[in-house]
């Protein structure tokens, strides 16, 4: 294989700060018990405001991303998932996350692709939180629902990320009663 380590450097970047909930910046809240519906994201629709496609490509090599036009090789930096609550929610927490490891130039021959439509909404510009709903497809299908959590981009998570997290839930909760 082919592969450029020049960019190792731009990945390692990418992963500067600090959160002083671990070490990591952009925590990632998973809500427990929170059901996306059509109708669920019908009624936050006016909040979004940007959707990516990624293609992870997944061989004994190592995870490729494909994104922009643009093949890298992804390296995971894993961190211990933690239960928290925020207001009347429960939450998985996560600071785990994907870096860029090295630019790639080939697709092993063995691989299985799976495709990620990321949708993300905010609450206003410049938003310290914010609601991906990730949807995962292979081959054709969806292989799951989809999969709702917060992106902070903060490190820490002050009064107004937990009070945007929860106008957004509470949307949820109102739309589904």
């Amino acid at each position: 294989m082919k592969h450029h380590r020049a960019n190792k450097m731009a990945g390692a970047n990418k992963m500067a700060g600090a959160n002083k909930m671990a070490g990591a910046s952009n925590i990632k809240l998973y809500p427990m018990n929170v059901k996306i519906t059509e109708d669920n994201v019908e009624h936050i629709s006016s909040y979004k405001y940007k959707e990516e496609n990624i293609s992870l490509i997944f061989s004994t090599s190592g995870i490729i991303q494909i994104h922009k036009n643009k093949i890298d090789r992804l390296k995971v930096i894993d961190f211990p998932v933690k239960e928290m609550c925020l207001g009347d929610y429960e939450f998985l927490c996560d600071e785990s996350k994907y870096i860029v490891d090295c630019e790639w130039f080939q697709i092993p021959m063995n691989h299985t692709i799976e495709k990620v439509k990321k949708v993300r909404y905010r609450l206003r510009p410049g938003a310290l939180v914010e609601l991906v709903v990730e949807t995962r497809i292979v081959d054709g299908s969806k292989i799951a629902q989809p999969l709702p959590y917060f992106i902070t981009k903060t490190n820490e998570l002050s009064h107004g990320v937990e009070e945007d997290i929860c106008s957004f839930l509470a949307a949820f909760k109102s739309n589904s009663t």
